[in-house]
Formats: structure tokens, C-alpha cells, sequence
């Protein structure tokens, strides 16, 4: 890295310097590089830019640091805004840098940060001036001279109903007028729909305590969205646009997790809301605000935070935090969040020493050493394996033959003796005994899954490209499995309570969900069938895993990959490895839905990164 930072002797020309940058800029994006390599590239970026007076890079770095690193954007941006306006004498570089320095001094009133907001809004004037656009000028010294005051204001005047609601929760116009800041303004329906249930208007009070109510199916949503349009069809401009934005909220919400006409009906009331939206301009001063960024949830938690961190990355996202998909496949939001991953070094020994087999020895060594973990994107997970009435609608619809049929050696089941045997008869439907719909799919090799996945995500309107569904990385998986837990098992480190939560071990699969889910509503993480993970494996992999995000080497050393959910001693760090060809009785997978679904409608979060 230190040949990559260094610059050419001599004082370079100013092109030439922009092309160093802009190639330490693309090696930055390079995602199997350390975090901590990414982050000094990055930094290195920034300060270069700043010196050769070109914003664009000084822009995408910050940009870069705010979404890889979870950092604050506006300070990022307003010290180099300071640093920079000496140097940006052309008027290009002044131009560019001021229309930053106003759309930051938006975000900063959107966040209800004013002297911030003066502070960009001051640089955006200077800026403005140099770059000899009048138009900026003219954005810059309204922001300066006049929206600044009003936005002030109204933030005082809901400052004022919070401590009021702080002392009199009985206030019922302090609650009413929190509360539609909250929902209407901040989007931050978690926290305003509570003070609307205690306001004083009737119609948004009688709406609020029904959306407050658990939600169970996205018909409910829907039901609950043509409430809201009811209402809001019935009532004047200001009160309409706001109940409208209520509708939006739940048929956005239902719309992913819909088929067929029920979709249709959603989008088409969905757009409805949409347009009339944006057709009322809302009365009094413009003030906007999106909800921050929820916290990382980082491990230790408990249940209950485990179900408010669901929640409050739902109500970010502006998504279900859970949902029934097209095949009756239930999945729940999985936050984004920071643990530590793999087996202690004071286990690892002892587990080390008690296996028979060199392969087994090297394989639990593998679960070390222990190191921290950030996941910065929430995801849905299938609270169970996929089971055979899910992989029997794929394969009627695709007639779809997996390597144990068409593979000379068949599927694989074990005899009466317990030895494991290869034959033809072996597959998915007959893994050596006679399955029910419920229990999970097995005899399944990783070619089967991905055909499974490239079907359930034409089915769904994914694609190759933008994929609605694939398998969980290993890090994902583990987070996930632990459900706040920095234990040995999700439950703790004794385990005498296994099996409450573990179907028994006998070779062969049960019915999914016949055991207590764990504190993220997932069922059988500790065993039924073995599950693939999208990594390959190494056995070396987390002496250098990368930190933030990890998803597996790089190279494909040995052709196998990290599979999980291992009977038995079925910690949440215990790994296995498996050939992509390999099928069994006991291995089957689960899978992860993105939550990158676009809503029409909803707010930018640049502000609060």
C-alpha cells in the first residue's frame, strides 16, 4: 500500500495527479482488501482532492467513508468544504463544491442540525459567488437569509411539545403535534404513531392505534393502507396529503411479499398515493427530515432488543419486518449488526484435542481466531430450511433433474447400520426414507440450489443482476444463528437446554419449526439439515477476513464450501465444509431475501450516515 500512496517525484501536473487519484480511488473498491487499507486509500483520496482542487473525488471518498464505516457524513463533508473553498479559485471547482455545500446544508436542516446548516449554508454563499452562477447565489442566500430562520423555528416549536409530552403525556395537542412531526415530517413512524394515538385529532387517533396493532400477513397491511386512503379521500389538502402518506407507508410495506391481482391493486393504489403526494404542497415552512440510521445491533442483546432492532430497521427501510413470499416461505429482517465471529481461543484447544481425525481437528481449528464482524445492511432471513412442498413447486415448474438423478452415482441415505451409501434411488423425494412436505429438502447439491434460486427469482421479479434472493454468506449465517448471543449456543453455554430448540439427531431430517425458535424467530438453526453458505472455504479464512461485510476468499482452493447448522455440538461458530457435487440426507439450505426493494415516495438517508 505504501508504493500506492507515494507520488512521483518532482511536483506532478495537475492531470497527472487526478489520474493517482483516481486510481488509489479504484483500488479502494476492491472488497477483498482490508478494511483499514480501504479506509487510509480512501482518506488519501479526500486530502488529494483537496489539494488539486477537484470536488468530485473529494466527494465520492466521502461518500465511500460514510457507507462503508458507518460514519457521519455532514462533519466529513463540512471540515473538507472548509479546507477546500480556499483552493477552488476557477470557477468549476467552485461551482461543483458550492452546490455540495448547499445540498449539505439542506441535509443539515433535515437533521435539525442549524449551526451545521449556517456553516455550509455561509461556505455555499462564498462558493457561489466565485463560481459566477446567479442561480446559486440565489439558493445560497435564501438558505442563508431566510429558510434557515423559519426551519428554526418550527424545530423550536416542536421542541417545545416534546417537553411538554415529557411532563404532561395528557397534553393531547403537545402529543398531536409530535406526533405528526414524527410521521409525517421525520418519517419515524415507530415513535410518532404513539403520540398521534394520544392526540386530539380523532381520525388520525383512531388510525394510529390500528397501526400500532402486530401486523400478520400483508393483506393486513393492505387493509390497514385502504384505511388510511379512506380517510384521506374524505379530507381537506393538508389532512389529506398526510393520510396519504399513512396509505403509502402500508402499501409499501404489503406490495414485496404480494402475487398476482393483489399486487396489482396495491401498485395502482400505491401510485394513487404517490400522486397525490406530491400534487398538495404542505402548508406553513418546507421542514423535512429523514429518520436517522438505527444503531448497529451489537452483540451482546437480548430478545426483547433483538425484536426492537427488527423493528426499527423495518420502520427505516420502510419494510415489513417480516413476510410470507410467493411460495409460502416465511422469512424475518435480520438487522445489520457487529459481533464477534468463530470459537474463543480458550475453547478452540480443548474442541481441537477431542477430535479423532486429523480433517476433523483441522476443521474445528478453522473456527479461529475469533474476530469482530460488522454487517452494514439488514437482510431478510428464512425462519426455516427450505422445505420438499417449497422445492416440489420448482421442480413441477421447471422439471428441473438434480445431480443425484442425473449423476451415475446417485443420491446418498444411510443403511440400517448407519453407513452411508450411494444409489440411484436416492434423491430429494426418497433420501433413503419417506419425507414429509414439511421437512426440509436434502440430497440437494449446490448446483441445485442455485438452479432453485435462479427460479425463485425469475418467479419474483429478481434477476441475475439484481437478485431478490441467494444464500446467506457465512458471517450473515452466524450473526443470525447467535440472535444476540455471545455464548456458545443461542441459548446460553450449557447445553442441557438443547433440546428445546435441536430436532433429535438420527440421520435424517424432521419437520421444520418442531422446536423453539431462537431470539430472531429462526427455526432450527442448530441442526435438522446441514445448510450451504454462498462462501467458499478456507481454512485459514478468518486470520484475514476483512471485516466489514465478509463474504469469503477469494480464490477456490479446494472447491468446497462453508456449510453451518451442524448436528450435535451445534455451536453457533461450528463449521463444515462440503464439495459443491456432494449431496446427503442431512444437507439441505435456507435462504436470504435483500431488502433493497425501491419504494416510490421515501426519503434519502445521505444526511444521517
Amino acid at each position: 500500500m505504501a508504493e500506492m500512496l507515494a507520488k512521483e517525484p518532482g511536483k506532478p501536473k495537475p492531470d497527472v495527479e487526478k489520474k493517482q487519484a483516481e486510481k488509489l480511488f479504484s483500488a479502494s473498491k476492491d472488497k477483498f482488501r482490508d478494511s483499514a487499507a480501504q479506509y487510509v486509500l480512501l482518506c488519501e483520496v479526500r486530502d488529494r482532492g483537496i489539494e488539486i482542487a477537484e470536488w468530485p473525488l473529494v466527494r465520492q471518498s466521502i461518500d465511500a467513508l460514510s457507507t462503508k464505516f458507518q460514519l457521519a457524513a455532514l462533519p466529513m463533508y463540512a471540515e473538507a468544504l472548509d479546507r477546500f473553498a480556499p483552493k477552488a479559485t476557477a470557477a468549476p471547482a467552485a461551482k461543483s463544491s458550492a452546490k455540495s455545500a448547499l445540498a449539505q446544508a439542506e441535509n443539515a436542516l433535515e437533521a435539525g442540525e442549524f449551526e451545521m446548516a449556517e456553516r455550509l449554508a455561509q461556505l455555499a454563499r462564498d462558493l457561489s459567488k466565485r463560481s459566477k452562477d446567479s442561480d446559486l447565489q440565489r439558493d445560497a442566500i435564501r438558505l442563508v437569509n431566510v429558510e434557515i430562520g423559519q426551519r428554526r423555528a418550527q424545530w423550536d416549536k416542536i421542541e417545545q411539545a416534546r417537553a411538554k409530552v415529557a411532563t404532561d403525556p395528557s397534553d393531547a395537542e403537545a402529543q398531536l403535534l409530535l406526533g405528526r412531526f414524527l410521521c409525517f415530517s421525520a418519517d419515524d413512524w415507530e415513535a410518532g404513531l404513539s403520540h398521534l394515538a394520544q392526540g386530539s385529532d380523532a381520525t388520525l387517533k383512531e388510525l394510529a392505534a390500528a397501526s400500532l396493532k402486530e401486523l400478520a400477513t400483508p393483506d393486513e397491511s393492505v387493509e390497514l393502507g385502504d384505511d388510511w386512503r379512506e380517510k384521506a379521500q374524505k379530507a381537506k389538502p393538508d389532512a389529506r396529503r398526510e393520510l396519504m402518506l399513512g396509505a403509502r407507508r402500508w402499501y409499501s410495506r404489503a406490495i414485496p411479499w404480494l402475487t398476482g391481482s393483489a399486487k396489482t391493486t396495491a401498485e395502482k393504489r400505491l401510485a394513487e398515493a404517490n400522486s397525490t403526494i406530491s400534487s398538495i404542497k404542505p402548508s406553513g415552512a418546507s421542514f423535512h427530515t429523514s429518520p436517522r440510521r438505527p444503531e448497529l445491533a451489537v452483540v451482546p442483546f437480548d430478545a426483547e432488543a433483538a425484536k426492537k432492532y427488527q423493528r426499527q430497521w423495518a420502520d427505516f427501510l420502510n419494510v415489513a419486518p417480516a413476510g410470507v413470499n410467493s411460495v409460502g416461505m416465511q422469512l424475518v429482517l435480520i438487522p445489520a449488526g457487529e459481533f464477534t465471529m468463530g470459537t474463543p481461543a480458550k475453547d478452540l484447544e480443548a474442541l481441537v484435542k477431542a477430535q479423532t481425525t486429523e480433517s476433523n481437528k483441522k476443521l474445528v481449528q478453522s473456527e479461529g481466531p475469533q474476530h469482530r464482524v460488522r454487517l452494514t445492511q439488514p437482510f431478510y432471513l428464512a425462519c426455516h430450511e427450505v422445505t420438499i412442498a417449497q422445492y416440489k413447486q420448482f421442480v413441477t415448474a421447471t422439471g428441473h433433474k438434480t445431480v443425484a438423478e442425473t449423476d451415475k452415482d446417485g443420491g446418498y441415505a444411510y443403511d440400517m447400520d448407519g453407513k452411508g451409501v450411494h444409489d440411484k434411488k436416492y434423491n430429494w423425494r426418497f433420501p433413503g426414507y419417506e419425507p414429509k412436505d414439511e421437512e426440509p429438502v436434502t440430497n440437494v447439491a449446490y448446483a441445485d440450489v442455485l438452479a432453485y434460486l435462479e427460479w425463485l427469482n425469475r418467479k419474483e421479479g429478481g434477476s441475475k443482476e439484481s437478485p431478490l434472493y441467494r444464500l446467506p454468506t457465512e458471517a450473515e449465517w452466524e450473526f443470525a444463528c447467535r440472535g444476540g448471543a455471545a455464548t456458545k449456543y443461542h441459548f446460553g453455554d450449557d447445553s442441557k437446554n438443547m433440546s428445546q430448540y435441536q430436532q433429535p439427531s438420527d440421520k435424517r431430517t424432521h419437520p421444520v419449526g418442531g422446536k423453539k425458535p431462537n431470539q430472531f424467530g429462526l427455526f432450527d438453526m442448530l441442526g435438522n439439515a446441514l445448510e450451504w453458505c454462498s462462501d467458499w472455504y478456507e481454512a485459514d479464512y478468518y486470520s484475514h477476513s476483512p471485516t466489514t461485510d465478509p463474504t469469503g476468499p477469494s480464490a477456490i482452493a479446494r472447491g468446497q464450501h462453508v456449510v453451518r447448522s451442524i448436528q450435535g455440538d451445534s455451536r453457533s461458530a461450528r463449521r463444515a465444509a462440503q464439495y459443491s457435487g456432494s449431496r446427503n440426507p442431512t444437507w439441505g439450505f435456507r435462504l436470504v431475501r435483500v431488502t433493497g426493494v425501491a419504494t416510490p415516495g421515501t426519503r434519502s438517508t445521505t444526511a444521517n450516515r
